[in-house]
């Protein structure tokens, strides 16, 4: 885990990672540097904006929008 507030994450890597999950809102650059620091094979998940990884990174991306409307997941009787 790495504390985003505390400058900016990508430099706080020392290596390629397996997963990206992303919580919260990103600048593109933001974005771009840690997309890039998933390994070839690797995924992103995002509830915030998605993240696109670099074309060829061989990195699948996954944007995750849920709804907690009771009314769309509870049948009505």
């Amino acid at each position: 885990m790495v504390d985003y507030t505390a400058g900016p994450v990508a430099a706080a890597l020392d290596a390629s990672v397996d997963t990206l999950l992303n919580l919260v809102p990103l600048s593109p650059q933001d974005a771009a540097a840690l997309a890039s620091a998933v390994r070839p094979g690797g995924r992103i998940v995002s509830i915030a904006p998605p993240i696109e990884p670099p074309v060829g990174a061989g990195v699948e991306a996954m944007h995750v929008v849920a709804a907690n409307k009771m009314w769309r997941i509870w049948p009505r009787s």
